[in-house]
């Protein structure tokens, strides 16, 4: 049984050092990198780091707040993994980002002059996600989404909110498939959906019939549009 065990007394480094243990969690350059050293200090490293310069001032700053928040409620292991991996995913990506030349948004997102900043909420909604979310897998892509929108200024707390919502109910394949259209490696889906329009339903196979209605299902939410001779997706979880 996956008792929920109070967590008095911690931090969101204890969410770190918890989602670091996970094979394959800690990925990336910048985490990458501190793995040559001593296997312990790894988290106490990864922990110092998204506070400091590699994660932003700003941007750490917020996730150390709501990360110390987080910390002190009551949380399953799991439910503490889960939410540590998707911490360390956004620190990741918030540094590929920086190295891309995109710098973390100035237009008061982040304004740690006030009580709790709209980036504070946005980062505290996407880890309650991340708490409950039984698909691993997706993890990931909720800390992209974090640390896209972090540098992203044209996206309102609004649209912020509803970019949240709308991951949340995305399965992994649809993730998946929206990057492979990102990618434009979009042949087999385009066959596929191109094969939907020529074919009758019980001529797909299960596994066919499955996907394309996943697939139908993001076009009509318009996440997904259609042009001659392709696909193309526009979002911030890839």
């Amino acid at each position: 049984m996956n008792e929920k065990i109070p967590s008095k007394q911690k931090s969101f480094k204890d969410l770190i050092r918890i989602g670091s243990e996970i094979t394959g969690s800690v990925t990336g350059v910048l985490i990458g990198s501190l793995l040559a050293g001593p296997p312990g200090a790894v988290a106490g490293v990864i922990a110092g780091v998204i506070a400091g310069v590699i994660a932003g001032p700003l941007f750490g700053n917020a996730i150390k707040k709501i990360g110390d928040d987080i910390a002190n409620r009551f949380l399953s292991h799991n439910e503490t993994r889960r939410i540590g991996i998707v911490m360390i995913y956004a620190c990741n990506r918030f540094e590929e980002n920086k190295k891309k030349g995109l710098e973390i948004r100035d237009d008061g997102f982040f304004n740690d002059n006030i009580k709790r900043s709209t980036g504070e909420e946005v980062i505290e909604g996407i880890l309650l996600i991340a708490q409950r979310e039984y698909q691993e897998k997706k993890l990931q892509y909720q800390g992209n989404l974090l640390a896209n929108i972090a540098v992203c200024p044209e996206i309102d707390q609004a649209q912020a909110n509803y970019l949240i919502k709308l991951a949340a109910t995305l399965t992994y394949r649809q993730l998946c498939m929206l990057t492979l259209i990102e990618q434009k490696k979009k042949y087999s889906i385009s066959e596929l959906a191109n094969k939907s329009a020529k074919y009758r339903p019980d001529e797909f196979t299960s596994e066919e019939l499955s996907l394309i209605q996943e697939l139908h299902l993001m076009y009509t939410q318009g996440i997904v549009s259609t042009y001659k001779g392709g696909m193309w997706t526009d979002t911030l979880a890839i």
